[in-house]
């Protein structure tokens, strides 16, 4: 995990060290938990600094240790990078006088840890890491410096080539086949019309890809990438969308019928559920005449065809059969059915 970039690392392990009280911060076998030190290693690092002595292998190893894993978390939090520059920078301790050591220094000396040594620790930490953030973020000004002219010249092109590339494309679904009719065929291209904005959008990425290796969006580039998005993406989207449809040959007695009902849901359904009926009456001998409702029907569906036919449209659902069923027509065929009952 590296400490570069927005998010800062998690440090929390040594700054609650570094606040510890006076004494010396060791860590266990495990290298995971530290607790402070009550055998007189604080005693024994203080004879040591005054008159250079007391200082024991055992103290140099357990120092060594409780350091070594202050900077393995420096590591895992922060990068290889941060804890690399950490170990060569100095860190001073009162006692040092004209004595200059670097983190790595004190690690080899087996210095004494204490809250005041993590606290120098995090504090280099810290600044490595601004440092290393600082110098990042100008390298992404210069880089994006760079770049914004080959973005410019491949927003020029998108605006250039789009429109005709969206023409192309469009013309190649339509010969495909998979919107029939001229109805649906309209709302398609409005849909479309209306996602030039996710459109554009989807060349984002590309023109900035390019744009890192000097490059910018040819005209072969817009072409491909608006056909892409509009057959795989926006076509896709709007096939789904659309409720089932049906030819007006597909479509049932039973499927008008419904329709019918739904045109006439605020009439007295009593009479309504009898001209259904009679709308699905069906003749008893091939020979005899058809009926009321076979001829009521057969008027409905003419009626339908021409309004299918001047809107170039081949198929319908069975919402819009509502839509297109003549109030005033049904009305009349209404008041015959309620006449010829009494």
């Amino acid at each position: 995990m590296s400490g570069i970039g927005k998010t800062p690392p998690d440090l929390g392990l040594l700054e609650r060290l570094s606040r510890a009280p006076g004494g010396a911060i060791r860590v266990d076998e495990t290298g995971k938990r530290f607790t402070m030190d009550d055998t007189g290693m604080t005693f024994r690092s203080g004879i040591n600094r005054l008159f250079k002595q007391g200082k024991s292998e055992d103290d140099i190893q357990q120092n060594r240790a409780t350091l070594q894993s202050l900077l393995d978390e420096i590591g895992e939090k922060a990068g290889g990078a941060v804890l690399e520059k950490v170990m060569n920078s100095e860190l001073r301790l009162s006692g040092d006088g004209k004595n200059s050591y670097s983190v790595g220094d004190r690690l080899e000396r087996g210095t004494y840890v204490s809250g005041t040594l993590v606290a120098e620790l995090l504090q280099i930490t810290r600044d490595v890491i601004a440092q290393e953030n600082g110098a990042i973020a100008e390298q992404e000004r210069v880089i994006a410096e760079k770049a914004e002219p080959f973005k410019e010249t491949s927003r020029n092109q998108l605006d250039q080539h789009l429109p005709g590339s969206l023409r192309e494309s469009l013309e190649d679904i339509r010969k495909g086949g998979d919107i029939k009719d001229n109805h649906t065929w309209d709302r398609f291209t409005e849909f479309v019309d209306e996602n030039r904005g996710r459109i554009t959008s989807s060349f984002d990425e590309k023109i900035e890809s390019q744009a890192k290796w000097d490059q910018s969006l040819s005209r072969y580039d817009v072409k491909t990438g608006v056909s892409t998005f509009v057959s795989q993406i926006l076509l896709p989207e709007f096939l789904e969308a659309q409720p089932e449809r049906k030819s007006l040959k597909e479509t049932t007695d039973e499927d008008l019928a419904k329709a019918v009902r739904g045109r006439l849901e605020s009439l007295d359904q009593r009479n309504v559920d009898t001209f259904i009926e009679e709308l699905l009456t069906k003749k008893e001998d091939e020979d005899d005449d058809d009926t009321r409702g076979m001829r009521n029907l057969s008027t409905l569906r003419d009626s339908i065809a021409v309004q299918l036919k001047r809107e170039g449209r081949e198929v319908v659902s069975n919402e819009e059969l509502v839509g297109m069923l003549d109030t005033r027509q049904l009305s009349d065929m209404l008041r015959e059915h309620v006449i010829h009952r009494r």
